[in-house]
């Protein structure tokens, strides 16, 4: 599901794109799940449904986390002088609060993690001081950090429809540093605020090893300033 929202064109795709996409997951799906057979075949059959659903329907705010990341990209490509941290640190938060961003939100602990010294988050943004094509490259950073959120979403379904105690969430992936990011970085607690609006309040607990560049004190500081990394 979340590859075929990802799609394969490094951009948000139109229906048209998308369509190709379903297809060539079904086909996938089918050849790699050994028990979803049946499933790829659904996925292929009704492939514009599927399509509908996902062409287009990226975060309300999608775009702001696009900027905050390609300004990672584009400016943490190598560990910035003690000195920068805080105007950087200001300018990461302000760009948060323009665009109404909660501070707990995984776009923006995870920048702060890149500047802080996260050798994680380093292979999430894959940050380069010349990027070829940095509209792709921030596409495809920004949709593996989503990941959090929408397990998160995932999650708060699971809780509010009271299968909790018999349903386990997993997520697999090839990418070490996604892994390793999803071992450091995930929810405590996720639940809808609107049922069925998709808006989702969560709560993470950050691990100390994402900012190894902070001392105790500033670690402490930070977390305070971020007000206990709860999202909405």
């Amino acid at each position: 599901m979340f590859s075929i929202w990802e799609g394969k064109t490094g951009v948000v795709e139109s229906t048209e794109e998308k369509i190709l996409t379903v297809a060539e997951e079904a086909k996938v799906m089918r050849r790699f799940f050994r028990r979803a057979r049946t499933d790829g075949l659904f996925f292929e059959t009704e492939k514009q449904m599927f399509a509908e659903a996902f062409a287009g329907h990226s975060e309300e705010k999608f775009p702001a986390y696009l900027q905050i990341v390609s300004y990672i990209q584009q400016t943490l490509y190598q560990r910035p002088a003690p000195r920068d941290r805080k105007d950087i640190q200001e300018t990461i938060i302000a760009m948060a609060k323009e665009s109404e961003i909660g501070l707990g939100h995984p776009i923006v602990v995870i920048a702060l993690a890149q500047l802080h010294g996260s050798l994680v988050t380093q292979g999430v943004f894959k940050a380069k001081q010349k990027i070829k094509n940095p509209e792709n490259a921030a596409y495809n950073a920004a949709m593996d950090i989503l990941v959090l959120s929408r397990l998160a979403q995932i999650q708060s379904v699971i809780n509010d429809k009271s299968m909790a105690a018999h349903t386990r969430l997993s997520y697999v992936t090839f990418d070490p540093s996604l892994e390793k990011l999803l071992v450091l970085l995930r929810p405590n607690s996720s639940s809808s605020i609107l049922m069925g609006e998709g808006q989702v309040s969560s709560t993470y607990t950050p691990y100390r090893e994402l900012f190894p560049d902070l001392d105790e004190d500033g670690y402490f500081e930070l977390m305070t300033d971020l007000g206990g990394f709860k999202n909405d």
